[in-house]
């Protein structure tokens, strides 16, 4: 199920840098959060001695823009 959101949300929208209020598009600094998730801590826990660093991006501004005039048409008749 989640997959077929994720392809719908992708078919209909771009995905773009967000534009500040001069309408220039702000950059997103490649930031991540410190440490490890909570899977990662039950890995460690559970006796796991593999495990990848998991790291998570930090919220960034981005837009999505509608990728043509219909689709956008019938996102907004519904």
């Amino acid at each position: 199920m989640m997959w077929a959101a994720v392809v719908s949300i992708l078919a209909t929208f771009r995905i773009e840098k967000a534009k500040g209020a001069d309408g220039h598009e702000i950059d997103v600094k490649k930031q991540f959060t410190p440490g490890m998730s909570m899977f990662v801590m039950m890995l460690i826990f559970l006796g796991s001695r593999t495990h990848p660093s998991c790291r998570h991006p930090v919220p960034f501004r981005c837009a999505f823009v509608c990728r043509s005039a219909q689709r956008e048409k019938m996102l907004r008749d519904t």
